[in-house]
């Protein structure tokens, strides 16, 4: 895992970590490789050419990012538990579930501004809000259609994130436990409490996913608990649940890490900004002949190797 401290080895040579993000999420969103040319090739070619190519960049840069703070949450999973490991993990976790936000918000701005969106109010710009989908229906471009048409269609699985996200961005950290069972390591799980819990947990059933697969488990319904204090013998209080369960952020990041990989690759395929019209015929052709010739950036020699050391590797 040397590529969370900065660099990695890849059989030749040393190269800086951050090379090797920008090209697995590149290898993620293989749609997005012929999105983002065109984008810079309009650059100065359209009034909103930087505008659209500092969004369009910003989402891939944030995923970019996201894949790095999960090397470390797996870099740190491997450490002994301990209180600066679970602050490590949890940090981790809130960089991953912020980041996706911005990228969601990102893609929205970037269809949005596209295909010249008005009349939004700031937290309208989201690709999940109804105003925002039904202006991109009356934009009457088959490409803003079908992106609508894939919001309608993974609204629930797009918003999975939101509950978590208001509990990062209020700083309202989900409560670190440690705990271990006989003849196993120490495991890092977080206390996850209604209604946040119940929310993310129909989210995902609505989705056709298992929470159990996303590390959701050990679910109990309201309930108090006794708690004593050491050397205070007379002294006890009672605990309220209003009903928790216990969250692993190792498999939910990484799913969600996935699953957003997922999103910016489909969006871009149905933008497919590389038809815009600004764009001359060289430049298409440019882009077209590139794609054809590298559908995943690394060299053949190195790419299998270097897609397996991801943790995403498998999904």
């Amino acid at each position: 895992m040397t590529r969370s401290f900065g660099d990695y080895w890849d059989g030749h040579i040393v190269t800086s970590a951050w090379h090797y993000y920008w090209a697995l999420a590149r290898a993620l969103t293989p749609n997005a490789n012929p999105g983002f040319a065109a984008l810079m090739f309009a650059w100065y070619r359209r009034p909103d050419g930087p505008g659209l190519g500092r969004v369009g960049q910003s989402a891939l840069t944030r995923l970019a990012s996201a894949l790095h703070a999960l090397d470390d949450m797996y870099r740190a999973w491997q450490l002994p538990t301990d209180n600066a490991t679970n602050d490590s993990i949890s940090d981790d976790f809130d960089q991953i579930v912020l980041g996706v936000s911005g990228i969601l918000d990102n893609l929205a701005l970037l269809a949005g501004k596209y295909f010249g969106l008005s009349g939004l109010q700031p937290f309208e710009w989201s690709l999940v809000h109804s105003k925002y989908v039904r202006k991109l229906r009356a934009v009457g471009d088959a490409r803003a259609t079908a992106v609508a048409d894939y919001i309608d269609s993974n609204r629930i699985r797009i918003a999975l994130h939101s509950e978590l996200r208001h509990h990062a961005v209020h700083r309202d950290r989900l409560a670190g436990m440690s705990y271990q069972h006989q003849g196993e390591p120490q495991e890092t799980r977080m206390r996850i409490f209604e209604p946040m819990l119940g929310e993310l947990w129909q989210s995902l059933e609505a989705s056709g996913e298992d929470p159990a697969e996303w590390g959701i488990r050990d679910r109990v319904g309201p309930h108090d608990t006794k708690v004593s204090f050491v050397g205070q013998p007379e002294r006890a209080e009672t605990e309220h649940s209003p009903g928790e369960a216990m969250l692993d952020p190792m498999p939910f990041a990484r799913l969600l890490m996935r699953k957003t990989a997922t999103t910016v690759d489909d969006i871009f395929g149905r933008l497919r900004l590389q038809n815009d019209p600004s764009l001359t015929a060289e430049e298409v052709a440019a882009i077209d002949s590139h794609d054809a010739k590298a559908s995943w950036p690394f060299r053949p020699r190195d790419r299998v190797a270097l897609i397996l050391t991801s943790p995403l590797a498998g999904l």
